[in-house]
């Protein structure tokens, strides 16, 4: 419970998520489904907006693990015909482990494709952390939510994006792509 509420303070605001659906453009080699990531924060604050709000409270952030944790009892349901559905299974109040993780990839992946002089590393709630330092965090973010799902012993579509993501992610911080990829973006 600790880590996922650690991981959960680190979600960041409403504002700076709008901010950051603006690199999707910049992702489109990275990202195959910008639909999807937008219908996720959407979701995530329409359901989870007074307990995101600043300020945040560790009370007002474990009623949102509490969630993650009943939700990650049962299995993914199946795909059903009609897509939305089947995504809304996994989002807003039915908000995973799984789909968390792969939002914070997506904000790290962002944050990456930033200059480092943006204003946005200079908000409060980045606490002085650089582009690279805050594209690091949100991967730590996902890795715990990864955790989450090794523990619960679900494995399932998402997860596995999940995994993908957390390795193209950490590329982008460590290896080769951080220098050279993300300049071209």
């Amino acid at each position: 419970m600790r880590q996922i509420v650690k991981a959960l303070w680190n979600i960041p605001s409403r504002e700076i998520c709008e901010k950051l659906l603006e690199t999707l453009s910049a992702l489109h080699n990275y990202l195959q489904n910008d639909v999807m990531v937008k219908h996720c924060i959407e979701t995530l604050f329409s359901t989870f907006g007074d307990e995101l709000a600043v300020p945040r409270t560790s009370e007002k952030l474990v009623l949102i693990a509490d969630v993650m944790f009943r939700n990650e009892e049962r299995p993914l349901p199946p795909a059903p015909e009609d897509g939305m559905n089947w995504i809304n299974g996994f989002m807003g109040p039915n908000l995973r482990f799984e789909t968390l993780g792969m939002l914070f990839c997506f904000f790290g992946m962002s944050y990456q494709t930033l200059q480092d002089w943006d204003p946005l590393f200079q908000s409060p709630e980045n606490n002085g952390r650089d582009r690279k330092e805050t594209s690091w965090r949100m991967k730590e973010c996902a890795d715990i939510c990864l955790k989450m799902c090794e523990i619960s012993e679900e494995n399932n579509e998402i997860s596995i994006a999940l995994m993908h993501c957390i390795s193209i992610l950490e590329s982008v911080c460590t290896g080769d792509e951080s220098k050279s990829a993300l300049k071209l973006l």
